[in-house]
């Protein structure tokens, strides 16, 4: 089986062109086991208006909704279909990134300059007062450098830390909860209160039901995606939106016609 960072990088690259064809910002992409089988995760939210403007400054802008989500989660599969880089049966799953929202490129450890983030890189990190870390909590301090050599500069309690992107497994704004739940759009900024910008409207999930054949020992069908999309579950406290297709052999409330 290709490993899942393998899967990520591929799907990355394959889907990233269509979703800003269709007008959208790819944050992140995730492949994923959990008990109900394998879920392929594609965050999208709306491009800023303004690149140069800090989200600490100008907060996290229009949210997504159903619609947006139900939207690509039709497009992405008819790629997906078409371009087959996951061999076995696995769910699609696309969502809004929530106020916690992942930090992918360098465009995004950008615009979040000044916001507090929680990190892990895929290794730890020697430290040179001995012992090795791996998980960091602190403010974007700045971006460095290009390609490979792009380093995160992250203040943690005062002291700076130099982080090669490409050594990051996952990065995440850290919001400020008490922000949130006043309407604003959590986003802590070093030295100070949360940030005052642009409120975030908190949304909630849906599925869409549809299939994938995967390959093995399970007999390839294919479930034919019904015309609307049902509500299947809300976290208003994350501020998730969420469509889904379902992609292999997993049980599911559709009409089975097999192809």
């Amino acid at each position: 089986m290709t490993s899942p960072t393998t899967i990520r990088t591929k799907v990355i690259s394959l889907i990233e062109p269509a979703v800003i064809a269709a007008g959208y910002e790819l944050v992140d992409v995730r492949f994923v086991s959990e008990q109900g089988g394998w879920v392929l995760r594609v965050y999208v939210a709306h491009p800023p208006a303004d690149p140069s403007v800090l989200a600490i400054d100008a907060g996290v802008g229009r949210p997504i909704d159903i619609g947006d989500c139900e939207r690509l989660s039709r497009e992405l599969s008819t790629v997906l279909d078409v371009s087959d880089p996951i061999t076995q049966a696995y769910s699609l799953e696309v969502s809004s990134p929530g106020i916690d929202r992942p930090l992918r490129t360098a465009g995004h450890f950008a615009r979040y300059q000044g916001a507090e983030i929680k990190l892990t890189l895929d290794r730890a990190l020697p430290l040179e007062s001995g012992g090795e870390r791996r998980n960091f909590r602190g403010f974007v301090s700045g971006v460095e450098g290009t390609g490979d050599a792009t380093m995160i500069v992250l203040d943690v309690d005062g002291q700076a830390f130099r982080l090669r992107l490409a050594d990051v497994d996952t990065a995440k704004v850290a919001p400020d909860w008490d922000d949130v739940m006043r309407g604003g759009p959590g986003l802590r900024r070093r030295g100070g209160p949360a940030a005052t910008g642009a409120t975030a409207k908190a949304g909630g999930k849906a599925k869409a039901p549809g299939a994938r054949p995967g390959k093995g020992s399970t007999p390839a069908r294919r479930v034919r995606p019904l015309p609307r999309l049902p509500v299947d579950s809300t976290h208003p406290e994350r501020g998730d939106r969420t469509a889904s297709n379902s992609h292999g052999s997993m049980a599911r409330p559709a009409v089975d016609r097999s192809i």
